[in-house]
C-alpha cells in the first residue's frame, strides 16, 4: 500500500485560463444553428419535418475534452408522435438510448420538445471543429416547426477547466 501524500494547490491570479465570453446565439464552447431540411406532407402514412442542427466549436486556441453535449429542442405541431435523431427513434413520453460508433444519443421526447444528449468517448475539440445532426419530427399533418434550441457541454476537467453558461437560439 502507498503512503498518502497531500496535494499541493497553487493559486495565481494572473492566469486567465478557463475564462470564456459568450454572445447571443452562442454559449458554452459551441455556436449552433438550425434550419429546415425536408418536409413530407403528402404521404398518408408518414408525415414529418426534418431539421439540421449545425454546431461549431468557437473557443480560439483551446482544446476541450468533451463528455457530452445536451441540446434542448423546442417545436410545435399538430399531433406530434415522436422524433428521430440520426436513426434513433423516440416516441412522445419516452426516453431512448442509441449509439453510432464512438458516440451515442439519449433522447427524451415530449409533444412540445426534446432533450437530446449526444455522448462522446472523450473526444477533443479544437476551435473550428464541428458536427451536425438531423432531427425528424413526426406529426399528423407534416406542419411541425422547430422553434428554438439551447445547449450546454459537459467537459472533462483539463488545463482549460470548463466553459461558461449554456447557449440559446430561437426563431
Amino acid at each position: 500500500m502507498n503512503n498518502y501524500v497531500s496535494p499541493v494547490i497553487f493559486d495565481n491570479d494572473e492566469l486567465a485560463e478557463g475564462v470564456y465570453a459568450s454572445g447571443s446565439g452562442s454559449g458554452d464552447c459551441w455556436t449552433m444553428t438550425f434550419d429546415e431540411s425536408q418536409r413530407e406532407k403528402s404521404n398518408p402514412s408518414e408525415k414529418y419535418a426534418i431539421y439540421r442542427i449545425d454546431a461549431t466549436h468557437h473557443v480560439e486556441d483551446v482544446l476541450h475534452i468533451s463528455k457530452s453535449t445536451t441540446m434542448w429542442v423546442n417545436y410545435t405541431g399538430n399531433g406530434i408522435t415522436g422524433i428521430q435523431v440520426e436513426g434513433v427513434n423516440a416516441a412522445v413520453g419516452t426516453t431512448t438510448l442509441g449509439s453510432n460508433g464512438e458516440w451515442g444519443f439519449e433522447i427524451t421526447c415530449t409533444s412540445t420538445g426534446a432533450i437530446i444528449k449526444r455522448v462522446y468517448h472523450g473526444n477533443a475539440y479544437n476551435s473550428g471543429d464541428n458536427f451536425n445532426i438531423m432531427i425528424r419530427i413526426n406529426d399528423a399533418d407534416g406542419e411541425s416547426v422547430m422553434t428554438g434550441l439551447s445547449w450546454t457541454c459537459e467537459k472533462v476537467e483539463n488545463v482549460q477547466e470548463t466553459a461558461g453558461p449554456a447557449g440559446e437560439l430561437g426563431k
